[in-house]
């Protein structure tokens, strides 16, 4: 199932699933929003990690980086806060 299905809505987006009604059983992987990287609100910053690891309130989960990018650096203005990235070494 995907986990940024919610309610017949994309907690990514924050609007209708793109894939409708279909979403709530999508394996990962089958939108084209789905990807490696995790998004989290946690001690005044938002942490944009692909890790594995969570802290803090997850603000979205296994998505691509462009749209993870961007939605970190809108919450970051809207909150007014630091968008921090915690990445794996290659």
């Amino acid at each position: 199932m995907c986990i940024n299905y919610t309610e017949g809505k994309c907690i990514v987006e924050e609007r209708a699933c793109k894939k409708g009604e279909a979403g709530k059983d999508l394996a990962q992987g089958g939108c084209d929003l789905h990807g490696e990287f995790d998004l989290w609100s946690a001690d005044g910053k938002i942490v944009v990690t692909n890790t594995g690891a969570g802290q803090g309130k997850p603000l979205a989960r296994g998505i691509n980086f462009l749209t993870i990018d961007e939605i970190a650096y809108k919450r970051s203005r809207r909150l007014k806060v630091p968008v921090e990235y915690v990445l794996k070494e290659k």
